[in-house]
Order: C-alpha cells, then structure tokens, then sequence
C-alpha cells in the first residue's frame, strides 16, 4: 500500500512532490487516506492518491465516469466506486469544519463580524437555499422510486434543494442537503434541527439573514418586499448586504 509518508521527503520542495499537485490536496489526502486504502495490493489496487484525483478531475470537469475512467486508466464501474467511496471519506468531515457558533464567545465574535458588514445588529448567520442539478435525468430506478418528480423543481430541471448558512468569512457553518428539488426553502427550514435550536433559545437573541422566500420571525431577519420610508430603505440596503456573504459562498 502507498502511504502518504512514502510519498513526500522533508527535503522535497513542493515541486518535487507531484507536479503542479496543491498543498490543500494532500493535506486532504493525509485526512481520508486511511479509508480508501485496500486490504492488500492485489488485482493491481489503486493507490488513495490515484483514486483522489481522479475524484477532484470528475468534480472539476463535469465529466462522465467513463470519460475519467478512460483517463486514469479504470473500468467505468471501478470510477463509480471509487468516487463514492471518495466522497463518502470526504463528507464524513463535516464535523470537523462545519460548525454552527454554540458558545458564548463564538456568538458574539460572529455577531461582531457580521455589524462590520453593514452596522446590521446580533447577525451569526446568513441563511439561502440553491439547487444542485442532479447530472441525469433520473429514471425511477435511479433516484425517488415512484417519486421521481419530486425531484423536478420550478425550473424545470432535476435537482436537490441545499440549504446553507454561512458565516461572515463565506465559511459554510450549517447545511442540509437530502430534500428533492421541488421543496421550497421555508419547507426545508421548518424541518431543520437549526430551526429546533433557534426557537429553544439555544443562540440568545441571535438572528439570521435570509432571502425573501422566508417569513420574518423573532430570529429570521428578511428583507422589506416594498419600503417606503428612508428607515425602511436603510434597512433593506443593510439587510442585503449583510446577507450577501451567503450569495457569494456558493460561488467561492
């Protein structure tokens, strides 16, 4: 089995490591390696590095599995595995990098860095959902049973409907992502463990900013839908902005 020690020498420079393979990348590698490697090296097993990048290449390209396969040498049903079986390695860290703020401290500190945005008061969230299109049309074998077209949303395409929060350094805190595409947002949030937690008063008087697709509450902060007066529109103004680190997460 190739480990990651047998892969990098203290006297290499980065360069010398793999070319033009990124610091972030093995330092992914050094977290999940251990649940992709095989038992033993027969039938030619594939090394963890090897079945990581071909999983960051089919993610980065949108390419099918077979067009990977064909790139890094693997059969189309082996490049499915192993891009399940590199995700699966990857989103069991979710609890090591997402972290909604729970203590005292981590409240107020995300409450200070959210007012430096727009002066908006007691923000430790910003809150939007977006659809992730599923990349087939999904047959009932494939996705949803007799329920496929749950999954069709009011675009018209097939998908499943992510819900965020992020905070304001663009860092993804909360996610829920197991809802089909024709969900609404609000549907998703009344069902959300967060939404338990906000209304037991587990976060104090702490709010999230969210899109107009959310009603206000004591704890959800949205947008006026027509503002007349100038105290109106100055909300409104701090109110976007103060959410806008929400709207550009998804594209970092």
């Amino acid at each position: 089995m190739q480990r990651l020690n047998n892969l990098i020498d203290d006297s290499d420079s980065d360069e010398e490591i793999i070319p033009r393979l990124k610091k972030q990348t093995l330092f992914l590698l050094s977290k999940i390696e251990r649940n992709l490697e095989y038992i033993s090296d027969r039938n030619f097993s594939i090394a963890p590095i090897n079945q990581l990048l071909g999983t960051i290449r089919f993610y980065a390209t949108n390419s099918t599995q077979m067009t990977i396969g064909d790139t890094c040498g693997w059969s189309t049903p082996t490049t499915n595995k192993i891009i399940h079986r590199v995700s699966a390695a990857i989103a069991a860290l979710h609890s090591e990098y997402i972290k909604f703020p729970s203590t005292q401290l981590e409240i107020r500190t995300e409450q200070d860095n959210f007012y430096h945005i727009a002066r908006f008061p007691r923000v430790i969230g910003a809150m939007k959902c977006t659809h992730i299109k599923l990349s087939f049309v999904p047959l009932r074998s494939q996705v949803g049973g007799e329920q496929a077209e749950l999954y069709r949303n009011r675009k018209g395409y097939f998908s499943i409907n992510v819900q965020t929060i992020c905070n304001s350094n663009l860092e993804i805190t909360d996610i829920v992502a197991r809802w089909p595409g024709s969900c609404h947002d609000s549907t998703i949030f009344n069902n959300s463990i967060i939404k338990v937690k906000f209304e037991d008063g587990c976060y104090g008087d702490a709010l999230l900013v969210v899109d107009g697709g959310y009603a206000s509450t004591s704890y959800m902060m949205a947008p006026l839908e027509s503002p007349r007066t100038q105290a109106e529109q100055l909300y409104n103004e701090s109110q976007i902005r103060t959410r806008n680190p929400v709207e550009r997460s998804y594209g970092v």
